[in-house]
């Protein structure tokens, strides 16, 4: 109950100070406050100033915007036209999306039509389903978090190719030369289309000169090339040793730049149409000192191997003080990654990875094992290569191991 009349009353307060302005506005900005939520509940591309007030031009108000955001009663995300660092060259004005700056007046005023005279929307909120989709509610609070953060958000939106409705990635964060884009849902989201119209592009059929080859290897129950070798890693091991990185960090900088630089480590079959990863990002296993159970981390791959090393290591630590132990990606929703693993205490030849679906799993898989210092003083080790035969043959993967031995010897 008092939870309820506390946020209430902010609500009121909050619609109050901004009821003031109207000598000066003609109300507009009550009304655009008033109206966030039913903006947020319908997924809108963009803040709607006419649904807010009949009337209403982007040019009457846009001078409130600044005045809203100096009272802290709203947060705000402006449409990023052309992601990329830094998204303020590309921020649109005109566009943007608005959020209360308290959760539970955004709560209050989304259900002021409500006769609840208790916190019953807030028992509901907590253990059951209200009778609406909780995702505005959600994406309104991740705002709060990410404001928390110093975060300036931005959203972007995507064409449909199969209809005129937009896809919206809600957020999207930048930290350093890297783009983070951030969906919030509370049920089944699109998050998979987006993600891909993100990161893959589709070959057209021109192209496309593999479709003889997916025909007749993509039904094989193993239709997987699995080739090894053994690298000089000496150049990369006393490089990572100088700078102070785990070896294992610069091997897997070192593997995912090669692929990246072999389009067919690229090529991807997603339902039947064959698709080009724009990035490509290492999910690698990772064992906690001590354990023997391990885990699989989702890195972010970025073209300088210091910075790499540095966030890998980062994401390690975080991933060992997690609850959350992840021991499965499926290669269905994430297809724009490299499997990597190393098996340190054996030196071997060839290590076959495991697949779930011969069908669906077309991700290359990198391997490598226990390196050991040989007469001449060459730090040599086992590297095997697993990928599937309807997207590359042995040449392919022959230019691959002539890559990455070449970036080692060049590292400095």
């Amino acid at each position: 109950m008092q939870l309820f009349i506390l946020s209430t009353r902010c609500s009121f307060l909050f619609n109050g100070d901004l009821s003031r302005n109207i000598a000066i506005t003609n109300g507009d900005s009550r009304y655009i406050y008033v109206y966030m939520n039913e903006d947020l509940r319908y997924n809108a591309s963009r803040y709607v100033l006419s649904n807010a007030r009949e009337g209403t031009r982007s040019e009457q108000v846009r001078v409130l915007i600044p005045d809203m955001l100096s009272s802290n009663t709203v947060n705000i995300a402006y449409h990023a036209n052309n992601p990329g660092t830094p998204m303020s060259l590309e921020k649109d004005t005109g566009r943007y999306k608005l959020f209360t700056s308290d959760v539970g007046s955004f709560v209050t005023l989304a259900f002021k039509d409500k006769s609840y005279t208790e916190n019953i929307i807030y028992n509901k909120l907590l253990s059951d389903k209200p009778e609406t989709n909780l995702g505005y509610v959600y994406e309104n609070a991740v705002t709060q978090m990410l404001i928390a953060k110093d975060n300036n958000l931005f959203y972007y939106t995507l064409n449909n190719d199969t209809s005129n409705h937009l896809y919206k990635i809600d957020f999207i964060l930048s930290s350093g030369n890297k783009i983070n884009p951030v969906e919030v849902k509370s049920g089944n989201s699109h998050s998979l289309q987006i993600r891909r119209k993100l990161y893959m592009k589709k070959i057209s059929d021109i192209e496309w000169d593999r479709e003889n080859l997916v025909k007749k290897y993509a039904p094989y129950s193993f239709p997987y090339i699995n080739l090894g070798v053994e690298l000089d890693v000496t150049d990369l091991y006393h490089f990572s040793k100088q700078n102070g990185f785990s070896f294992y960090c610069a091997m897997m900088h070192t593997a995912v730049q090669a692929a990246l630089e072999i389009k067919n480590f690229r090529y991807r079959i997603i339902e039947k149409q064959p698709m080009y990863c724009e990035k490509l990002d290492p999910v690698f296993t990772h064992i906690e000192k001590g354990r023997e159970n391990f885990m699989l981390i989702h890195g972010d791959y970025c073209d300088d191997i210091r910075e790499f090393c540095r966030e890998t290591a980062l994401k390690m630590r975080q991933a060992e003080v997690s609850d959350d132990h992840p021991i499965k990606i499926s290669s269905e929703d994430s297809a724009e990654i490299l499997y990597v693993t190393c098996i340190p205490w054996v030196k071997y030849t060839h290590f076959v990875r495991t697949i779930e679906n011969p069908n669906k799993d077309f991700i290359p898989r990198l391997s490598w094992g226990k390196y050991e210092t040989d007469a001449n003083g060459r730090i040599l080790m086992p590297f095997s290569v697993q990928v599937h035969h309807a997207l590359m043959d042995g040449y392919h993967v022959g230019k691959y191991l002539q890559r990455v031995q070449e970036i080692i010897n060049s590292i400095r």
